[in-house]
């Protein structure tokens, strides 16, 4: 049986319905229907319970990340070969090693290796702002802290940690080298910032910061770097050309600093040369390059890898497989994220 009476009162009425409407007949509405004032509510006010809610989030987060510095700052250990036990490193001690190197062990930031005939101190020993300034000798540190965290000074500049480990190596004077092993190292000298991956290294001497070079590069590709960056105005002239005819795709990081601190005369030619050995980022033009364009040249040291969120990424996927390996507590990651820069 066809149901569209039911809906639209069309075909056969059925005996059930028909009884029913008759029952409720009385009840229907038979006027029109009432005509409803729009009515505005003002914008509802956060409960206090929300800010105090948020207001303990916060506390708790900045109480996590202050009880991390306590902490760390009581657990810097030094082990010295054949002595009884460790001791106790805080802000302020001098380290000295004679003919025997030494292990500096620092809680939830990591450890240095501190080499023969080496002189360092420790200038703050708490999180964040971890501090040591290498005054002659050398140290291999490895740190496994967010980027920023831990840096180690020299006179020629700063070695700041982007979650790496590292060589650095100095005389009284400031002339030395750094070498990165792992991850990524930016390196404020006296005259410039470099950024060096693994796999990399560079100089300072009397005052200037070296470009990066592949420790892996040809001698005769160091040589010509060296002369670029520390050579007289005539030699330098040369040494761009041999730097330039030598370079490979895995050196691109080093022309990317000879670019963006070239003089305008020498950054065509550069900027060629990248563009021949690399492909260039969708929105990089070559004129831009070698205009000196900042953001150009800044979007193509990201396409490098000179860019903190990729730092801060690999950082994160490697804490969190400590996380599960049981090698980083909770309480280290949880205070380590209200660091995480907004980028």
């Amino acid at each position: 049986m066809k149901n569209d009476y039911l809906w639209d009162r069309t075909g056969e009425p059925d005996r059930e319905i028909e009884r029913l409407e008759k029952a409720l007949a009385p009840l229907r509405h038979r006027g029109e229907a009432p005509e409803l004032e729009e009515v505005s509510f003002p914008p509802q006010r956060p409960s206090l319970g929300r800010w105090r809610i948020a207001a303990a989030i916060a506390a708790a987060a900045i109480g996590g990340l202050l009880a991390w510095g306590v902490v760390a700052a009581h657990s810097w250990q030094l082990v010295r070969p054949g002595e009884p036990g460790p001791e106790r490193i805080a802000a302020g001690d001098r380290i000295e090693t004679g003919s025997i190197g030494a292990l500096l062990r620092m809680r939830f930031l990591g450890e240095i290796e501190i080499g023969p005939g080496t002189s360092l101190r420790i200038e703050r020993a708490a999180i964040p702002g971890a501090r040591i300034d290498l005054i002659e000798g050398a140290i291999h540190a490895r740190i496994s802290a967010p980027p920023r965290l831990f840096v180690t000074s020299t006179g020629a500049g700063e070695a700041i940690d982007l979650g790496c480990a590292y060589t650095l190596s100095t005389l009284a004077s400031g002339e030395g080298t750094i070498e990165v092993t792992l991850g990524w190292v930016a390196f404020q000298g006296l005259d410039r910032v470099i950024y060096l991956p693994a796999g990399t290294g560079a100089r300072t001497y009397e005052g200037r910061t070296g470009t990066p070079v592949r420790t892996a590069a040809p001698e005769t590709f160091h040589d010509a770097v060296a002369a670029v960056d520390f050579g007289t105005a005539e030699a330098r002239a040369g040494a761009i050309g041999v730097a330039l005819g030598e370079a490979s795709k895995k050196d691109a990081i080093t022309l990317w600093h000879m670019l963006r601190d070239a003089a305008p005369r020498e950054r065509e030619r550069i900027a060629s040369r990248i563009a021949a050995i690399v492909e260039l980022p969708k929105g990089v033009e070559l004129r831009d390059l070698a205009a000196g364009d900042e953001k150009a040249i800044a979007r193509l040291g990201a396409s490098l890898g000179v860019r903190p969120t990729r730092w801060w990424s690999s950082w994160a996927r490697s804490a969190f497989s400590r996380l599960l390996a049981g090698t980083l507590t909770a309480r280290g990651l949880a205070a380590a994220i209200p660091l995480v820069p907004s980028l």
